[in-house]
């Protein structure tokens, strides 16, 4: 698991989403050495250390048909 983890620290990119162990869903803006900063409101950047991200997330996709969004939170 912590391999999985670190792996999944050390791929992470500027506009990657993710979210924090604390459940906070943002977009990867800037990586530092130990830290990664997440855009988590037009305009908004906050700062994490690596080990807060907890998964990457699939961004939501809104369906031009009906106007539903499709992602991770579709139900």
């Amino acid at each position: 698991v912590q391999e999985q983890q670190r792996a999944l620290q050390e791929s992470l990119t500027p506009g990657t989403p993710v979210m924090t162990t604390a459940g906070l869903h943002g977009t990867v803006a800037a990586l530092g050495e130990g830290t990664v900063d997440l855009e988590v409101a037009p305009g908004v950047v906050v700062t994490f250390a690596r080990q807060a991200i907890l998964e990457v997330r699939t961004p939501a996709v809104a369906d031009a048909a009906d106007g539903s969004v499709l992602g991770d939170d579709a139900n």
